[in-house]
């Protein structure tokens, strides 16, 4: 039980040797877990928060363009999420809890079409995780609306917001319009960057690509190759052709054009 926790904590004493000996820490008596928790606990948050603020000071020191870059695109998509939502919603009677549920529903689409942008290779998990998230995401919105409210005597908000707000034309409207603005900075700015300062990269990639056309053209079927030879002969000849003669090539059905003079 020790081994399998995050934090594994052993009681020394005369029975208690073997769970010092698989924890992480070790206290001489009950007592002592107060200080552990309370005062260790806390440090190692304030550690913890500490070296994220490094961590982004350091980027920002080194590769500030990059982090620039991309502390302005995040910018500007809040602002898109937030102005477009309040406008669409500035003369109606919309409450809090719909305008907060569709700026959710941004946020999750948003960072979902985000990663989906920068995925160098597409796998089935990643298409799955992607998909699925944001399935769930609704699903569980109806579902805990739908149930939970009434189920506890609820009749006010947050009660059947999602049903109320995806009801609604202007929900769907801003979605689409929140997630095309929000997102269309990062895919103009990846479009320039690949067709006038493409990495070595992108350029390597579409060597290959252009090597696996290649590779593909030569692997194309004997059937297939006899067909486009007799399509260039007929408009070279410039005749009248009756398909009338069918001829099976490694288990492939061709059909094999007569000429009338």
């Amino acid at each position: 039980m020790i081994q399998c926790a995050d934090v594994g904590v052993g009681i020394s004493g005369q029975e208690g040797m073997q769970a010092v000996m698989a924890s992480d820490f070790a206290l001489a008596r009950f007592r002592f877990l107060q200080r552990l928790l309370l005062v260790h606990g806390h440090w190692c948050y304030d550690r913890l928060a500490r070296t994220i603020l490094y961590f982004l000071y350091k980027n920002a020191l080194y590769r500030w363009y990059s982090f620039w870059i991309n502390m302005a695109d995040a910018l500007w998509q809040s602002l898109a999420i937030y102005f477009i939502a309040h406008y669409t919603y500035i003369d109606s009677d919309c409450s809090m809890w719909s305008f907060g549920f569709l700026l959710c529903t941004d946020l999750l689409i948003i960072n979902n079409l985000h990663l989906a942008v920068e995925v160098r290779l597409w796998t089935l998990p990643v298409l799955l995780s992607l998909t699925l998230s944001v399935l769930v995401y609704f699903v569980m919105a109806l579902l805990y609306n739908w149930l939970v409210g009434p189920a506890w005597g609820i009749k006010s908000p947050p009660n059947m917001v999602a049903q109320f707000a995806m009801g609604d034309v202007h929900f769907w409207a801003a979605l689409i319009l929140t997630c095309v603005m929000a997102l269309l900075p990062r895919l103009v700015f990846h479009v320039l960057l690949n067709v006038f300062f493409p990495s070595d990269v992108i350029v390597e990639r579409l060597k290959l690509q252009s090597i696996d056309e290649s590779v593909d053209a030569d692997r194309i079927p004997f059937v297939q190759r006899v067909s486009d030879w007799w399509q260039k002969k007929e408009k070279i000849m410039d005749v009248e052709v009756v398909p009338n003669i069918v001829v099976q090539i490694d288990n492939q059905i061709v059909v094999s054009p007569t000429y009338q003079l």
